[in-house]
């Protein structure tokens, strides 16, 4: 005779309730990949068939197919939209980690207004040498280049890269958009 076996989970809607509080709480300091990657293996825990990630105007939903079920298991407002800045991307931005170690990084979420994308219209990061009488002379004795652009930087120049990291930390853009476009 067979021995029945009990499920896995023996209150599953217990269970559901449980894996959702925690997706939420993983959304206020997990990064983009390890956020998705819980998604995942919750889905696979909760034996969902199918995930869906919905981007709406307010923030993106996430739900899946359980029991043959669509159910909500996350939704993350886009104000909700950071990441708490690990150690290793505050270093390759050249920021102190101990000065910025609660500092939160947006993400973009996409909405239909974007085209799903979570970026929306264009903005620029310049690095403009202010030419004075100082940099005036070495340019006329033919300082090599990377001679000239420390005086430069010292003399108040902002970097490409500073200006990057300024609109990062303002919010403006992410770190994702910027490492796109920009390389340093």
């Amino acid at each position: 005779m067979p021995v029945p076996t009990l499920p896995l989970y023996p209150d599953r809607t217990q269970h559901h309730r449980d894996v959702r509080k925690e997706l939420q709480e993983t959304t206020l300091t997990a990064p983009l990949p390890q956020l998705v990657g819980q998604i995942l293996e919750r889905a696979f825990d909760c034996r969902a068939t199918d995930i869906h990630f919905d981007s709406q105007e307010t923030g993106l939903r996430v739900r899946s197919r359980i029991d043959g079920q669509l159910q909500g298991i996350l939704f993350v407002e886009t104000s909700m939209a950071t990441a708490a800045a690990g150690e290793k991307v505050l270093l390759g931005l050249e920021l102190d980690p101990d000065e910025h170690r609660d500092l939160h990084l947006h993400r973009g979420l996409g909405c239909p207004a974007c085209f799903q994308t979570g970026y929306m219209g264009r903005t620029g990061i310049f690095e403009i040498m202010m030419v004075g009488e100082e940099l005036r002379d070495l340019i006329f004795q033919q300082i090599p280049k990377d001679v000239l652009r420390r005086v430069a930087v010292d003399l108040g120049m902002r970097t490409l890269k500073q200006s990057a990291v300024d609109k990062i930390l303002d919010g403006t853009t992410t770190v994702e958009e910027v490492y796109r476009v920009v390389s340093f």
